[in-house]
């Protein structure tokens, strides 16, 4: 049996994005993604028109090893969204839950629900909006073909965000959840992050970094040794 730590990108963002992690990751510890659709190696695949298309995708699309190991999930801003769905789908088909997750970047579902409307916006305002951010150069806006391939792929993941329906499960995860939130990101203010804690009838632990919303970017390394110090607790 082994620790797989299977990890959902942000908006825009590619599978490949998290497997630089392997080099800080312990060597018990094996990294597993899931490119979503219209990006990446399945940049000819449509974009999704919902989040939970997203969701089923995404499971039609967990290989079987996962379920026959140690799993554990993690996702930053739109991934954490994808992954919290996730959960609740595994669960529902009949599969072990993840032994625990990793909630980044972003507030509970019951926080969510009044998001800012940006992925209909004309291209300068948006523009203005993601690179607020942080993690996405400015490149990806000036240069014609760069902004032709990923402007798209920003917009139509803000689209399924906003459009959501974001709720708050009757039934708590089973699992122990960690919450890791930048401490200069507006969108996860402090006096709103620590509702997570309803979220699971397990243990709840949060982790600030002193970063903005990229934080899994700028302390890369401080990120994964929570993770690594979390995973390495649990006993195969």
């Amino acid at each position: 049996m082994k620790k797989i730590l299977l990890c959902l990108p942000f908006a825009g963002g590619s599978s490949t994005w998290y497997i630089k992690w392997s080099k800080y990751l312990d060597d018990s510890i094996f990294i597993e993604t899931i490119e979503l659709s219209g990006r990446g190696k399945r940049l000819w695949k449509p974009f999704y028109t919902t989040l939970m298309e997203a969701v089923d995708d995404i499971f039609l699309n967990i290989p079987e090893k996962i379920y026959e190991n140690q799993y554990f999930l993690f996702g930053h801003s739109m991934g954490c969204t994808l992954v919290y769905e996730l959960v609740y789908k595994i669960i529902k088909s009949g599969y072990p839950p993840p032994v625990h997750i990793f909630f980044s970047g972003r507030l509970s579902p019951e926080q969510c629900f009044n998001m800012k409307r940006v992925h209909d916006l004309p291209i300068m305002e948006f523009k203005e909006e993601i690179l607020k951010l942080g993690g996405t150069s400015s490149e990806v806006f000036d240069e014609k073909e760069l902004q032709k391939l990923f402007v798209p792929i920003m917009r139509a993941d803000y689209k399924i965000l906003e459009e959501h329906d974001y709720k708050k499960y009757k039934n708590l995860l089973p699992c122990d959840i960690s919450i890791l939130y930048g401490e200069k990101d507006e969108h996860t203010p402090e006096d709103k992050i620590y509702s997570w804690r309803s979220y699971t009838e397990k243990k709840c632990d949060f982790y600030s970094f002193p970063a903005g919303h990229f934080f899994i970017k700028d302390c890369e390394e401080d990120v994964v040794k929570i993770i690594n110090k979390t995973i390495i607790t649990y006993n195969l």
